[in-house]
């Protein structure tokens, strides 16, 4: 049987008949016996670009330097099979090397270095990778005085060659430390293109503190405590570690990072395999989970509040109309008594449908509907003060409106008297009692504005995108026990939109809270 095929090796059983030619034909001057596999270098390889030879030339002191460090060879054997490289990268096929040898770990070193150099430099292709893989291969066939089977020798370097190959395709980072020195042996491409760092170039263990990685808790790694350092100086096995590392350009990754040292016969810790994947994809979403669950908490604890609230004050009106029509069954002939009992019932019934309403259209708005209005033509200044008027009667003189001459458009009326009643309810509870209470109304071509103006302590910056949601109070207000549901406010805004506006709100403890509600005017 045939000996199994390296890629890019030429091969035939020996005693076969070249393809062409007969049994007694001379064999090609550079083929290489070898028990029952023959390789033959001298056939041409596919021609390889111009600029890897230019590369390998480039860069041949920093080659002869990594691979010497790496397994330890002498400069001129080194000089002597980059030549030989160079040669076969230039012209497409290797040169005379009948009487050159080489141990599989430095061809499998050079092939390494090679192929880094040459990716870097855009110029490792698979003519390249041909033209290297065969000429190393042909000096590992060249006889040698210490090694006459070249067989084991050929597989050992192509089951390196495999191996690489699968760990390039992993979608796990890998990398490879000598645990005596601390100096990174392999990544894969993977680890480059999560860490956008070569591992090859830490010399030591100390480099790891310029890698700026965190704990998940915020705390920076310390170049012992990274899982690499842990495995080679305590043998600890660290799985599944998440780490924050930070690339050059400000991106933060979440990594999974696990580590696990290799024990050579007498227990000695002498490499230490590291594996890390991303999960900030996963994090992100898991954080947006969370704050969803918890959103969903707080809005429970919301509508039970809400309802204890709602409970409560609906059976004050409910209660004392139910009192008032008690005592109209009692029989009375005093007509002006009978007048203001089915005055104070009524009242009241409107109170409780008032609320229930406000209710019913907060749902509506919650779940994506809009109000339906009824505008008619009128005056926006009109309106505005008849509800101010109504308001004094109950809260005293308090407001003070500003507005130019009248404000016409089309406007419905109870949506004014509604936005006007809250925000200025709003400012009443809130605000200062010293303070008079402004409404300013203006106006352009298209739109018409309502602000209501009131001084006292200020609402915190984080809470005010929340205030127009449903159910959602101030916690200056829930601390100061003001009484409230949370729908006021989503309900001007949701009034406001119908009118193909919006509201907004502005509050500082120089300039006071201001609320204000823009209308269209058509």
């Amino acid at each position: 049987m045939p000996a199994a095929r390296l890629p890019g090796f030429h091969h035939r059983i020996r005693g076969a008949t070249p393809q062409g030619g007969s049994a007694d034909a001379p064999r090609q001057p550079l083929a290489s016996r070898v028990h029952d596999l023959e390789l033959d270098v001298s056939t041409p390889a596919r021609s390889a670009p111009d600029s890897a030879a230019q590369s390998v030339a480039r860069h041949r002191d920093a080659i002869v330097k990594r691979v010497r460090a790496d397994l330890g060879i002498s400069d001129d054997r080194l000089d002597r099979v980059l030549d030989l490289l160079s040669e076969a990268l230039a012209h497409g096929r290797p040169a005379s090397i009948a009487r050159l040898s080489l141990d599989a770990d430095v061809a499998s070193s050079l092939r390494r270095e090679l192929r880094r150099v040459l990716r870097t430099a855009g110029a490792w292709t698979d003519d390249v990778d041909d033209a290297i893989t065969d000429t190393l291969a042909a000096m590992l066939a060249s006889p040698r005085r210490d090694h006459p089977d070249r067989d084991p020798l050929l597989a050992e370097l192509e089951s390196r060659a495999l191996l690489d190959e699968v760990l390039r395709q992993l979608p796990v980072g890998v990398s490879i430390t000598d645990a005596r020195t601390g100096q990174g042996l392999y990544h894969n491409a993977e680890a480059v293109r999560l860490t956008e760092r070569d591992v090859t170039a830490r010399k030591s263990l100390e480099d790891y503190a310029q890698y700026g990685a965190v704990h998940a808790d915020g705390r920076r790694y310390a170049a012992e405590d990274y899982p690499t350092t842990r495995a080679i100086r305590h043998g600890e096995v660290v799985a599944d570690e998440e780490m924050l590392y930070r690339l050059a350009d400000g991106t933060v990754r979440t990594l999974v990072v696990s580590s696990r040292p290799l024990h050579d016969r007498d227990g000695n810790v002498v490499l230490v395999v590291t594996s890390f994947s991303e999960i900030t994809e996963r994090k992100r979403h898991e954080e947006q989970l969370r704050a969803m669950v918890a959103e969903l908490h707080e809005e429970r604890e919301l509508r039970e509040r809400f309802v204890a609230a709602l409970t409560h004050d609906l059976r004050t009106p409910l209660g004392a109309a139910k009192m008032g029509a008690e005592l109209l069954l009692r029989g009375t002939t005093d007509a002006a008594r009978v007048q203001r009992l089915a005055s104070r019932i009524n009242d009241n019934i409107d109170r409780a449908d008032a609320m229930i309403r406000d209710l019913l259209d907060v749902n509506l708005i919650r779940a994506g509907g809009t109000l339906s209005l009824e505008r008619v033509a009128g005056d926006l200044v009109a309106l505005v003060r008849g509800t101010l008027d109504e308001l004094s009667s109950i809260h005293g003189n308090r407001f003070a409106l500003r507005a130019p001459s009248p404000i016409p458009g089309a406007w419905d009326a109870d949506a004014v008297r509604r936005i006007v009643e809250n925000l200025c309810g709003n400012a009443v509870k809130y605000g200062t009692a010293q303070q008079p209470i402004t409404v300013t109304l203006s106006a352009d071509d298209d739109t018409a504005t309502i602000a209501v103006h009131n001084a006292g302590e200020p609402i915190p910056a984080h809470e005010l995108p929340q205030l127009f949601q449903m159910f959602r109070r101030a916690d200056s207000a829930r601390r100061g026990g003001v009484k409230g549901w949370g729908l006021g406010l989503a309900l001007v805004k949701g009034l406001a939109e119908a009118h193909g506006g919006h509201a907004s709100v502005t509050s500082s403890a120089e300039r006071g809270t201001t609320f204000r509600v823009v209308l269209g005017r058509t």
